[in-house]
């Protein structure tokens, strides 16, 4: 079987939390010469490359145990928290780590 490249390549991966909750998100793997070209540090530096490699998120709740569809307040909502955003840049690199070998 051939490898097909597409345009945009995405995947779904599972984000854990620090309290051992976890939710999905789907990510767009970006090329690297548009990574190296996002400053990537700091809080502002995070949120950024976040908002470019995150499609969806999915598997939220609000308080009243509803689920909350995707939407750029959901995201934005969540990138607030420090730790989820390390939770959201830990998946989508375990996620880039598989595809480059391949599974």
């Amino acid at each position: 079987m051939a490898f097909r490249i597409a345009e945009e390549r995405v995947f779904t991966g599972t984000v854990q939390t620090a309290d051992g909750q976890d939710f999905r998100a789907e990510f767009l793997i970006l090329p690297d010469d548009e990574m190296t070209g996002i400053d990537a540090q700091g809080v502002e530096g995070e949120k950024a490359v976040i908002r470019k490699i995150v499609r969806r998120l999915d598997d939220i709740e609000g308080a009243d145990k509803k689920p909350i569809p995707h939407s750029s307040e959901l995201l934005e909502q969540v990138i607030g928290f420090a730790d989820l955003r390390i939770a959201l840049l830990r998946a989508y690199n375990a996620g880039r780590i598989e595809a480059r070998r391949g599974n």
